[in-house]
Protein backbone atom coordinates (compact mmCIF):
# COMPACT_ATOMS: atom_id res chain seq x y z
CA UNK A 1 0.00 0.00 0.00
CA UNK A 2 3.01 2.26 0.58
CA UNK A 3 3.54 2.62 -3.13
CA UNK A 4 -0.12 3.05 -4.08
CA UNK A 5 0.11 6.82 -3.73
CA UNK A 6 2.98 7.19 -6.19
CA UNK A 7 0.48 7.87 -8.98
CA UNK A 8 -0.59 11.20 -7.60
CA UNK A 9 2.48 12.94 -8.99
CA UNK A 10 1.55 11.90 -12.48
CA UNK A 11 -1.90 13.36 -12.12
CA UNK A 12 -0.64 16.56 -10.52
CA UNK A 13 2.22 17.02 -12.99
CA UNK A 14 2.42 14.84 -16.07
CA UNK A 15 5.14 17.00 -17.55
CA UNK A 16 7.44 16.07 -14.65
CA UNK A 17 7.09 12.38 -15.50
CA UNK A 18 7.77 13.00 -19.19
CA UNK A 19 10.96 14.82 -18.29
CA UNK A 20 12.04 11.89 -16.10
CA UNK A 21 11.69 9.59 -19.08
CA UNK A 22 14.11 11.80 -21.05
CA UNK A 23 16.90 11.51 -18.46
CA UNK A 24 19.70 9.43 -20.03
CA UNK A 25 21.10 7.94 -16.81
CA UNK A 26 19.60 5.21 -14.63
CA UNK A 27 16.20 5.94 -13.09
CA UNK A 28 16.32 5.83 -9.26
CA UNK A 29 15.05 2.63 -7.62
CA UNK A 30 12.11 4.40 -5.94
CA UNK A 31 10.32 7.14 -7.82
CA UNK A 32 8.30 9.40 -5.56
CA UNK A 33 7.23 12.94 -6.50
CA UNK A 34 9.22 15.56 -4.62
CA UNK A 35 6.55 18.25 -4.93
CA UNK A 36 3.40 18.76 -2.90
CA UNK A 37 0.28 16.91 -4.03
CA UNK A 38 -3.00 18.70 -3.52
CA UNK A 39 -6.54 18.77 -4.80
CA UNK A 40 -9.04 21.43 -3.67
CA UNK A 41 -11.84 20.34 -1.39
CA UNK A 42 -15.09 20.46 -3.38
CA UNK A 43 -17.62 23.00 -2.15
CA UNK A 44 -20.97 22.20 -0.60
CA UNK A 45 -23.71 22.45 -3.19
CA UNK A 46 -27.46 23.03 -2.94
CA UNK A 47 -29.87 23.17 0.00
CA UNK A 48 -31.96 20.79 2.08
CA UNK A 49 -35.33 22.18 3.12
CA UNK A 50 -37.34 20.49 5.86
CA UNK A 51 -40.93 21.72 5.98
CA UNK A 52 -44.50 20.53 6.15
CA UNK A 53 -46.67 20.10 3.08
CA UNK A 54 -50.06 20.97 4.44
CA UNK A 55 -50.12 18.97 7.65
CA UNK A 56 -47.63 16.36 6.46
CA UNK A 57 -44.16 16.63 8.02
CA UNK A 58 -40.95 15.85 6.15
CA UNK A 59 -39.85 12.24 6.49
CA UNK A 60 -36.07 11.91 6.81
CA UNK A 61 -34.49 8.56 5.89
CA UNK A 62 -30.78 7.70 5.85
CA UNK A 63 -29.40 5.12 3.46
CA UNK A 64 -26.01 3.67 2.56
CA UNK A 65 -23.16 2.49 4.75
CA UNK A 66 -22.23 2.39 8.44
CA UNK A 67 -22.19 6.18 8.70
CA UNK A 68 -25.76 6.28 7.37
CA UNK A 69 -26.79 3.54 9.80
CA UNK A 70 -25.18 5.29 12.76
CA UNK A 71 -22.60 2.67 13.74
CA UNK A 72 -20.83 3.69 16.94
CA UNK A 73 -23.73 5.76 18.27
CA UNK A 74 -26.28 4.66 20.88
CA UNK A 75 -29.93 3.69 20.88
CA UNK A 76 -32.22 6.64 21.60
CA UNK A 77 -36.01 6.37 21.60
CA UNK A 78 -35.71 2.91 20.10
CA UNK A 79 -33.50 3.90 17.14
CA UNK A 80 -29.78 4.18 16.51
CA UNK A 81 -29.13 7.92 16.74
CA UNK A 82 -27.44 8.95 13.50
CA UNK A 83 -27.22 12.10 11.38
CA UNK A 84 -30.82 11.81 10.19
CA UNK A 85 -32.12 11.34 13.72
CA UNK A 86 -30.24 14.36 15.07
CA UNK A 87 -31.20 16.53 12.09
CA UNK A 88 -34.89 15.77 12.69
CA UNK A 89 -34.52 16.45 16.39
CA UNK A 90 -32.87 19.77 15.65
CA UNK A 91 -35.61 20.70 13.17
CA UNK A 92 -38.36 19.78 15.62
CA UNK A 93 -36.68 21.79 18.38
CA UNK A 94 -36.99 24.79 16.09
CA UNK A 95 -40.47 24.02 14.75
CA UNK A 96 -42.26 21.18 16.63
CA UNK A 97 -43.71 18.48 14.38
CA UNK A 98 -42.03 19.70 11.20
CA UNK A 99 -40.21 16.41 10.60
CA UNK A 100 -40.07 12.74 11.52
CA UNK A 101 -37.23 10.25 11.32
CA UNK A 102 -38.04 6.93 9.68
CA UNK A 103 -35.89 3.78 9.51
CA UNK A 104 -35.89 1.28 6.66
CA UNK A 105 -33.28 -1.18 8.03
CA UNK A 106 -32.32 -2.75 4.70
CA UNK A 107 -31.27 0.62 3.27
CA UNK A 108 -28.29 1.11 5.61
CA UNK A 109 -25.80 -1.74 5.75
CA UNK A 110 -22.20 -1.46 6.97
CA UNK A 111 -19.67 -1.34 4.16
CA UNK A 112 -22.18 -0.64 1.38
CA UNK A 113 -20.85 0.71 -1.91
CA UNK A 114 -22.82 3.02 -4.18
CA UNK A 115 -23.71 0.02 -6.37
CA UNK A 116 -25.09 -1.92 -3.41
CA UNK A 117 -27.06 1.10 -2.23
CA UNK A 118 -28.56 1.52 -5.69
CA UNK A 119 -29.76 -2.11 -5.66
CA UNK A 120 -31.34 -1.65 -2.23
CA UNK A 121 -33.09 1.53 -3.31
CA UNK A 122 -34.51 -0.31 -6.33
CA UNK A 123 -35.73 -3.09 -4.03
CA UNK A 124 -37.47 -0.51 -1.82
CA UNK A 125 -38.98 1.45 -4.74
CA UNK A 126 -42.59 0.65 -3.83
CA UNK A 127 -42.07 1.53 -0.17
CA UNK A 128 -40.31 4.83 -0.93
CA UNK A 129 -42.94 5.72 -3.51
CA UNK A 130 -45.62 5.82 -0.80
CA UNK A 131 -43.81 8.18 1.60
CA UNK A 132 -44.81 11.82 1.02
CA UNK A 133 -42.45 14.75 1.53
CA UNK A 134 -39.29 12.64 1.50
CA UNK A 135 -35.74 13.64 2.45
CA UNK A 136 -33.05 11.01 1.72
CA UNK A 137 -29.57 11.36 3.24
CA UNK A 138 -27.04 9.12 1.49
CA UNK A 139 -23.56 8.01 2.57
CA UNK A 140 -21.59 5.39 0.65
CA UNK A 141 -18.14 6.56 -0.50
CA UNK A 142 -15.99 4.77 2.09
CA UNK A 143 -16.46 1.34 0.49
CA UNK A 144 -15.72 2.64 -2.98
CA UNK A 145 -12.49 4.25 -1.83
CA UNK A 146 -11.55 0.93 -0.24
CA UNK A 147 -12.05 -0.74 -3.63
CA UNK A 148 -9.36 1.51 -5.04
CA UNK A 149 -6.95 0.66 -2.21
CA UNK A 150 -7.55 -3.08 -2.70
CA UNK A 151 -6.96 -2.78 -6.44
CA UNK A 152 -3.77 -0.80 -5.91
CA UNK A 153 -2.40 -3.36 -3.43
CA UNK A 154 -2.49 -5.99 -6.17
CA UNK A 155 0.16 -4.12 -8.13
CA UNK A 156 3.58 -5.70 -7.58
CA UNK A 157 6.41 -4.93 -9.94
CA UNK A 158 10.20 -4.76 -9.88
CA UNK A 159 9.90 -1.93 -12.38
CA UNK A 160 9.10 1.07 -10.19
CA UNK A 161 8.30 3.33 -13.14
CA UNK A 162 5.93 0.71 -14.57
CA UNK A 163 4.26 0.38 -11.19
CA UNK A 164 3.92 4.16 -11.05
CA UNK A 165 1.91 4.19 -14.27
CA UNK A 166 -0.17 1.15 -13.28
CA UNK A 167 -1.28 2.84 -10.08
CA UNK A 168 -2.11 6.06 -11.88
CA UNK A 169 -4.20 4.06 -14.32
CA UNK A 170 -6.02 2.30 -11.43
CA UNK A 171 -6.92 5.63 -9.87
CA UNK A 172 -8.27 6.93 -13.17
CA UNK A 173 -10.12 3.68 -13.91
CA UNK A 174 -11.73 3.37 -10.47
CA UNK A 175 -12.81 7.02 -10.52
CA UNK A 176 -14.48 6.50 -13.89
CA UNK A 177 -16.29 3.40 -12.61
CA UNK A 178 -17.38 5.33 -9.54
CA UNK A 179 -18.75 8.15 -11.70
CA UNK A 180 -20.69 5.62 -13.76
CA UNK A 181 -22.12 4.10 -10.57
CA UNK A 182 -23.20 7.56 -9.40
CA UNK A 183 -25.03 8.05 -12.69
CA UNK A 184 -26.88 4.77 -12.14
CA UNK A 185 -27.79 5.92 -8.63
CA UNK A 186 -29.27 9.23 -9.81
CA UNK A 187 -31.21 7.42 -12.55
CA UNK A 188 -32.66 5.04 -9.95
CA UNK A 189 -33.66 8.01 -7.79
CA UNK A 190 -35.33 9.65 -10.79
CA UNK A 191 -37.32 6.44 -11.41
CA UNK A 192 -38.39 6.35 -7.75
CA UNK A 193 -39.53 9.95 -7.98
CA UNK A 194 -41.52 9.19 -11.13
CA UNK A 195 -43.39 6.45 -9.25
CA UNK A 196 -43.94 8.79 -6.34
CA UNK A 197 -45.63 11.34 -8.58
CA UNK A 198 -47.96 8.64 -9.95
CA UNK A 199 -48.94 7.44 -6.48
CA UNK A 200 -48.84 10.62 -4.38
CA UNK A 201 -49.39 13.37 -6.90
CA UNK A 202 -46.87 16.07 -7.73
CA UNK A 203 -47.40 18.14 -4.58
CA UNK A 204 -46.80 15.37 -2.04
CA UNK A 205 -44.12 13.61 -4.11
CA UNK A 206 -41.51 16.22 -3.20
CA UNK A 207 -38.20 14.36 -2.91
CA UNK A 208 -34.87 15.72 -1.72
CA UNK A 209 -31.57 13.84 -1.80
CA UNK A 210 -28.54 14.91 0.20
CA UNK A 211 -25.27 13.12 -0.63
CA UNK A 212 -22.86 13.22 2.27
CA UNK A 213 -19.23 13.42 1.21
CA UNK A 214 -16.51 11.32 2.77
CA UNK A 215 -15.14 12.77 6.02
CA UNK A 216 -11.40 12.79 6.61
CA UNK A 217 -10.75 10.40 9.49
CA UNK A 218 -6.96 10.68 9.49
CA UNK A 219 -7.08 11.57 13.19
CA UNK A 220 -8.64 8.20 14.10
CA UNK A 221 -6.15 5.82 15.80
CA UNK A 222 -6.93 2.98 13.39
CA UNK A 223 -6.31 5.22 10.39
CA UNK A 224 -3.21 6.76 11.95
CA UNK A 225 -1.73 3.28 12.41
CA UNK A 226 -2.24 2.45 8.73
CA UNK A 227 -0.80 5.78 7.58
CA UNK A 228 2.26 5.25 9.78
CA UNK A 229 2.76 1.64 8.71
CA UNK A 230 2.76 2.48 5.01
CA UNK A 231 4.40 5.91 5.30
CA UNK A 232 1.36 7.58 3.76
CA UNK A 233 1.12 11.32 4.34
CA UNK A 234 -1.95 13.34 5.25
CA UNK A 235 -1.70 15.09 1.90
CA UNK A 236 -1.79 11.82 -0.01
CA UNK A 237 -4.87 10.44 1.75
CA UNK A 238 -6.53 13.84 1.44
CA UNK A 239 -5.96 13.73 -2.32
CA UNK A 240 -7.94 10.51 -2.67
CA UNK A 241 -10.72 11.75 -0.37
CA UNK A 242 -11.00 14.99 -2.35
CA UNK A 243 -11.08 13.07 -5.63
CA UNK A 244 -14.04 10.91 -4.58
CA UNK A 245 -15.84 13.85 -2.97
CA UNK A 246 -15.37 15.81 -6.19
CA UNK A 247 -16.99 12.94 -8.08
CA UNK A 248 -19.93 13.12 -5.64
CA UNK A 249 -20.29 16.86 -6.14
CA UNK A 250 -20.12 16.57 -9.93
CA UNK A 251 -22.83 13.88 -9.82
CA UNK A 252 -25.08 16.23 -7.85
CA UNK A 253 -24.49 19.11 -10.27
CA UNK A 254 -25.16 16.82 -13.22
CA UNK A 255 -28.32 15.34 -11.67
CA UNK A 256 -29.69 18.82 -10.96
CA UNK A 257 -29.23 19.79 -14.62
CA UNK A 258 -31.52 16.93 -15.72
CA UNK A 259 -34.53 18.49 -13.96
CA UNK A 260 -35.86 15.07 -12.95
CA UNK A 261 -37.94 16.60 -10.16
CA UNK A 262 -35.54 15.46 -7.43
CA UNK A 263 -33.79 18.22 -5.47
CA UNK A 264 -30.12 17.36 -4.90
CA UNK A 265 -27.46 18.67 -2.55
CA UNK A 266 -23.89 17.69 -1.70
CA UNK A 267 -22.47 18.20 1.79
CA UNK A 268 -18.71 17.82 2.07
CA UNK A 269 -18.14 16.42 5.56
CA UNK A 270 -14.39 16.72 4.99
CA UNK A 271 -14.82 20.47 5.51
CA UNK A 272 -15.72 19.96 9.16
CA UNK A 273 -12.85 21.48 11.14
CA UNK A 274 -12.38 20.48 14.78
CA UNK A 275 -9.36 20.09 17.02
CA UNK A 276 -7.74 16.66 17.24
CA UNK A 277 -8.66 16.46 20.92
CA UNK A 278 -12.34 17.06 20.12
CA UNK A 279 -12.22 14.65 17.18
CA UNK A 280 -10.79 11.85 19.32
CA UNK A 281 -13.43 12.48 21.99
CA UNK A 282 -16.10 12.08 19.32
CA UNK A 283 -14.97 8.57 18.35
CA UNK A 284 -16.70 5.35 19.38
CA UNK A 285 -14.77 2.51 21.12
CA UNK A 286 -13.84 1.04 17.72
CA UNK A 287 -11.56 4.09 17.25
CA UNK A 288 -12.94 4.74 13.78
CA UNK A 289 -16.69 5.46 13.70
CA UNK A 290 -18.22 8.49 15.44
CA UNK A 291 -19.94 8.12 18.79
CA UNK A 292 -23.18 9.97 19.55
CA UNK A 293 -21.24 13.19 20.09
CA UNK A 294 -19.52 12.67 16.74
CA UNK A 295 -22.83 12.23 14.93
CA UNK A 296 -24.16 15.36 16.59
CA UNK A 297 -21.05 17.22 15.48
CA UNK A 298 -21.55 16.09 11.89
CA UNK A 299 -25.21 17.08 12.08
CA UNK A 300 -24.31 20.49 13.46
CA UNK A 301 -21.95 20.99 10.54
CA UNK A 302 -24.67 20.06 8.04
CA UNK A 303 -27.06 22.47 9.73
CA UNK A 304 -24.50 25.15 10.53
CA UNK A 305 -26.52 27.76 8.59
CA UNK A 306 -30.15 27.45 9.63
CA UNK A 307 -32.87 29.87 8.62
CA UNK A 308 -36.38 29.70 10.08
CA UNK A 309 -38.68 31.53 7.69
CA UNK A 310 -42.12 32.91 8.38
CA UNK A 311 -43.60 29.97 6.51
CA UNK A 312 -42.01 27.67 9.11
CA UNK A 313 -39.39 26.07 6.90
CA UNK A 314 -36.21 24.68 8.40
CA UNK A 315 -33.59 25.18 5.70
CA UNK A 316 -30.11 23.72 5.79
CA UNK A 317 -27.95 25.84 3.53
CA UNK A 318 -25.04 24.02 1.92
CA UNK A 319 -22.33 26.66 1.85
CA UNK A 320 -18.55 26.58 1.59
Amino acid sequence: MYRLFLMFGMIAGLSFTINVLKIPHTIPHLIRPSFDISLPKPANTGVITINKIGKIPATVITAGDSLARGKGSHITNGVLANIGYYLVRRANNTTPGIARYHVIPSLSVDGSSVEQLTKRLKAQNKTLAKIPNLVLLLSFTNRDMKHFVMDAEKVHSTNQLGEFFQLANILHHDSKLYQHSLSSLTQTLADIHSNRVKILGKKLAVMQVGILGLPNESYAPKVQAVLHKYHVTYGEISYVINLFNTDDQKAVVSARSYHSGVTYSFVNLDKLQVTEKTALADLSPDKFHPNSLGYQSLTNYIAQNVLVHQNQKFTVLAKN
